[in-house]
């Protein structure tokens, strides 16, 4: 049967479908280049919200960890910067 419907309305439920859980794609990839901008400029305690956002999508995710260990370095939290990046090192050893 063929799809009626305008191409549009057939681009945006192929992307419904790829979204899971109200996530959209790639989000915690954004995150994480938030994160890394606001760094740059010293905003660490920013920066480590948009970590733990990433996180929050994915907890898997290996460069936010290492970017949340580096970002609560620059806050002089020596321990959680470890754990985090020993988190990293887990998921990903290369």
């Amino acid at each position: 049967m063929a799809d009626d419907r305008p191409q549009g309305d057939r681009v945006e439920l192929q992307l419904d479908s790829v979204i899971d859980g109200g996530k959209k794609p790639f989000e915690e990839i954004d995150c994480i280049n938030k994160g890394l901008s606001l760094e740059a400029v010293g905003k660490f305690q920013e920066a480590l919200a948009c970590y733990d956002r990433a996180l929050q999508l994915n907890p898997r995710f290996a460069e936010a960890w290492h970017s949340k260990g580096a970002a609560l370095g620059s806050l002089k939290r020596p321990q959680e910067a470890i754990t985090c990046f020993n988190r990293a090192l887990e998921l990903n050893p290369q």
